[in-house]
């Protein structure tokens, strides 16, 4: 569980990034052999709830300060 959020519900969260963040991001490792893949979600950067919740890269452990939003998705 990650900020009260069960692991079944996270698909359920994403996190907004800045293009800077999201580029910053890209193809880097948040835990051994798992890799962030930020993507576009109705305009806007973002990378799942797994990807944070799973992060163990020091590096990166900023993305667990990211503020949660609920995903809907586009119709």
């Amino acid at each position: 569980m990650f900020r009260g959020i069960l692991p079944e519900e996270y698909s359920q969260y994403i996190a907004v990034l800045t293009e800077a963040q999201a580029i910053e991001l890209t193809g880097q490792e948040y835990a051994e052999f798992s890799y962030f893949n930020p993507i576009i979600l109705n305009g806007e950067w973002a990378i799942t709830m797994e990807e944070i919740a799973n992060c163990t890269n020091e590096q990166f452990m900023w993305v667990k300060e990211l503020p949660l939003i609920p995903y809907i998705p586009a119709e």
